[in-house]
This record gives C-alpha cells, structure tokens and sequence, in this order.
C-alpha cells in the first residue's frame, strides 16, 4: 500500500491498534464482558491521551521510510519496523504501574498483582505480543 497522506497513515495505524488490540482483549476474555468493555474503554482512552506523542512517532518514522515527495510504501515500512524489532535489545519501560519488556522481537507485559488488576484480569500473569503479531495487526492497516 502507497501513501502519500500522513493524516489518513496515523489515522489508519491508530485505527489498527484499536481493531487489533480489541479483539485480542475479546479473545482474552471470551467469558468476561465487564472486563472486555473496561479494559478496552482504557485503551481507548489511553490512545486518545497520547495522541500526540504517536502523531509525532509516526512523523518521525517517515524521516526514515518515506521518500523525498512524503510517500510511503506501508508494507514495506511495517517490515522494515518489524525486522528492526526483532534486532532491538531488550529495554524496560513502564505504562502506569504495569512494566514493560521490549525487544528481540517481543513486547512482554507483566501484569502486576492489585486489587483493580486482580479483579480486571485475574491470574493473568504477563501478555506477550509477537512480531507475528504485529504482522496480523498490519494486515488490518493494509486491509483499510
């Protein structure tokens, strides 16, 4: 997919996430409608909260990957992103109270034990996105 429309680009990849991220959070928690509509709620809100800092991510990533008229060929983009991902070093980061992993091809979510999350998602323990997962999650951006 070519684009030249940074606008529909961000649009597109938050809408992504969002499709992406839900059904995960469906999946997850087939038996558990109040948790599906809360947490799904907060990621909403979260995206909505940092909606700047990924307009301003996905600007910077199109330093990179775009061409000199502000075109952008997203497959192989996403790719490029997904390869550099797998190469990345394992870093920590932190969302709120719950710490992150990040690198070798993995982001891995460890789920901290509190009454809210303990009453939210149980013995869940940690959630492990993959590359491959990521590679579902374009097929969505492509498929817009």
């Amino acid at each position: 997919m070519e684009t030249s429309d940074v606008i529909k680009l961000k649009e597109g990849i938050k809408e992504a996430i969002k499709n992406w991220t839900g059904s995960k959070i469906d999946a997850l928690f087939p038996k558990k409608p109040q948790t599906r509509v809360i947490l799904k709620r907060g990621l909403y809100n979260y995206l909505a909260k940092e909606d700047l800092k990924i307009n301003s991510m996905v600007e910077r990533i199109m330093l990179f990957v775009g061409d000199e008229n502000g075109g952008i060929d997203t497959d192989a983009a996403i790719d490029m992103l997904i390869d550099l991902f797998k190469e990345m070093d394992v870093q920590e980061y932190k969302i709120g109270i719950i710490p992150i992993t990040v690198g070798k091809g993995e982001f891995v979510l460890n789920l901290p034990h509190n009454p809210l999350l303990d009453m939210l998602v149980g013995e869940l323990g940690k959630v492990t996105i993959k590359a491959e997962d990521i590679l579902e999650m374009k097929k969505m951006f492509v498929d817009t």
